[in-house]
């Protein structure tokens, strides 16, 4: 493998001269070598006879303008180096040895050495029609000797030295003069993002999973006990449907319960701020409430659902739709579920809004990011830097905040209202999973009339 590496002393300051000048500068640079116009693909070449392409490429600057010299040249050591691997060490190209110099003398009074076909003595002798070139080069070393494995030292610095210090003294007249050089590691600027806690601003929609698995299992168990008449059975034999439902209520209980502390339990192991700096009568609610909240929707879809193995195609259906749902939700730390639920948003907004509210996942996004714009340190999108707000306590249960983050004036709500709509969710999921159960025609018993709960 080969690294190419230019270097060139600090341009002069370019004469000024008149178009007709350079033009015929150009023209005199062209009757002494060969103009090529070079691209990846092809290299054109202009002889003597066309001093307009000279002309061009000495006022237009154009890259593609190249000694043809130069081209070849670099091509034969190119292929030098790629054909021999691990043979070459280093290759050095004069770039300056390709640009023809003008015969006009320095010291008009000294004899033109060309006319004495005498070779230049130095230098000094001759003039560069392009005053901007010095003493240019390439340096071609091999780059993988210094990396691992081998750690070996590829010599492309000393020998950058050893050319830099012969134009120096070329160029000054001083023989002895020296240059020092050294590598040291490219300097790293301190990361303004260290110590950003992702899980506040990206795993909402992770914490979404856990009391889903909830969810799924308690659809497929009230699926299969009404496939399997276990439920008919136990009502013949004096099972109430109140003491049946009050059992569910306890089991979704115990397990919501278990699944919200080791939620926050894992979290906190983990180190996540937006469980480390919160105080738990904030979390805990928050994931209990959620559990319990899809426990009861999955009692209100058994009731339409015959078998088990619908019973699992609906419900990975319902969790993949509300992964989607939810990773929606879950961008720039909840700004779109606090946008929507913006209570100075227009009434018709607040409308849809409303009626998408009854869908829990929405309040467990809300929730979370109302805890997470508190407790963990995120990425501050105006001015590039990793702010906090220094933890969520209990007295921000109740607090309201403004958040102006590419969409400025959005109030969010304290997390108190977000735990009451989950709470309200839970009661009202739980009651029409009794309703439904007791007038939807299945294998729990005879349906009863769908205004039953009226007195007689």
């Amino acid at each position: 493998e080969s690294r190419t590496s230019s270097s060139s002393p600090p341009p002069l300051q370019p004469r000024p001269s008149s178009v007709p000048s350079a033009v015929a500068a150009a023209a005199a640079a062209l009757a002494r070598f060969e103009v090529c116009l070079c691209t990846d693909v092809f290299c054109t070449s202009h002889s003597a006879a066309s001093s307009a392409t000279a002309a061009y490429c000495l006022l237009a600057q154009d890259p593609l303008c190249r000694p043809c010299a130069y081209v070849h040249d670099a091509q034969a050591a190119e292929r030098a180096v790629l054909t021999r691997p691990g043979r070459v060490q280093n290759a050095l190209l004069f770039t300056t040895a390709y640009v023809p110099m003008s015969a006009a003398r320095k010291d008009p009074s000294q004899p033109d050495p060309r006319q004495q076909h005498q070779a230049p003595t130095s230098i000094a002798d001759v003039d560069d029609f392009n005053s901007n070139t010095t003493v240019g080069y390439i340096l071609m070393f091999n780059s993988t000797v210094a990396q691992y494995p081998f750690y070996g030292e590829n010599h492309a610095t000393a020998l950058k030295l050893a050319v830099d210090e012969a134009a120096l003294a070329l160029s000054t007249g001083r023989p002895g003069a020296r240059l020092s050089a050294a590598v040291r590691e490219f300097p790293r600027p301190p990361n303004r993002l260290a110590g950003v806690d992702m899980a506040g601003g990206q795993a909402g929609i992770f914490f979404y999973v856990p009391p889903m698995v909830a969810f799924f299992h308690t659809l497929t168990e009230l699926v299969d006990e009404k496939e399997r008449r276990v439920r008919l059975g136990m009502h013949m034999m004096g099972l109430s449907a109140g003491a049946f439902w009050s059992a569910e209520l306890v089991k979704s209980v115990v397990i919501s319960a278990a699944i919200a502390m080791e939620t926050v339990a894992a979290g906190a192991a983990f180190g996540f701020d937006v469980f480390d700096a919160t105080t738990p009568l904030a979390t805990v609610p928050l994931f209990f409430l959620f559990t319990l909240a899809m426990c009861a929707v999955a009692a209100c879809v058994s009731a339409f659902v015959g078998s088990t193995r619908t019973a699992q195609s609906v419900g990975y259906g319902l969790i993949i739709v509300g992964f989607v749902f939810q990773a929606l939700l879950s961008g720039l730390y909840g700004l779109l579920v606090d946008v929507l639920t913006n209570p100075t948003n227009s009434p018709a907004v607040v409308a849809v809004v409303s009626f998408i509210k009854l869908w829990p996942p929405l309040h467990l996004a809300k929730g979370y990011y109302q805890i997470s714009y508190f407790a963990s340190k995120r990425i501050n999108l105006s001015e590039g830097v990793v702010s906090t707000n220094g933890g969520f306590g209990v007295q921000d249960l109740w607090r309201f905040h403004e958040r102006n983050t590419l969409v400025s004036g959005v109030v969010v709500e304290p997390l108190v209202y977000t735990l009451g709509w989950l709470a309200a969710l839970c009661a009202a999921y739980g009651a029409l999973a009794v309703y439904l159960d007791a007038v939807v025609p299945g294998q729990q018993g005879a349906p009863r009339h769908p205004l039953y709960f009226l007195p007689p």
